[in-house]
């Protein structure tokens, strides 16, 4: 548990003179989630659990709930995306930067079906795009996720 402390300052001679007196109050830290409960530490230990000890969020959900936090795996989900998209992005954007530099990159893409997509139908197909280097002196990988339709990769072709 974290406890921050906000000091409040006054001027004790307006008190004594019966001036108005000027108040400030310190400002609490911004938060990393605008009207959420969450703190960098929890996001980075939710999608280290996630992805480096391949523990699945209704697994993390049911640990939480053991210890009294009663966080659903939705909004826990919620947070994994915001750290990637607003924490993560630089890192992914220069990774992806560095593998198009060398001569040969390895890949492999996987289909999956993501269910209750906004504005896409269960059976339209995402992708999921895994990118290694061979190259000793620069262990390069990383994974990309898009989510495009069938239709759109057969466009482009």
């Amino acid at each position: 548990m974290v406890n921050h402390v906000r000091y409040v300052y006054s001027c004790r001679r307006c008190e004594q003179e019966e001036i108005q007196t000027p108040i400030k109050t310190a400002s609490m830290p911004k938060l990393v989630i605008s009207g959420s409960l969450a703190s960098p530490s929890i996001v980075a230990h939710i999608m280290t659990q996630k992805y480096v000890e391949g523990l699945q969020l209704y697994r993390q959900e049911k640990q939480f709930k053991r210890i009294g936090l009663d966080l659903s795996r939705q909004m826990i989900a919620n947070w994994m995306i915001y750290g990637a998209e607003n924490w993560l992005s630089k890192s992914y954007d220069r990774m992806h930067q560095l593998i198009l530099k060398v001569d040969i990159v390895c890949a492999d893409e996987t289909t999956l079906q993501v269910l209750h997509e906004p504005g896409r139908s269960a059976s339209s197909k995402s992708y999921f795009w895994l990118y290694q280097t061979g190259i000793e002196d620069l262990q390069l990988s990383f994974m990309i996720i898009k989510k495009l339709e069938l239709e759109k990769i057969q466009r482009n072709s």
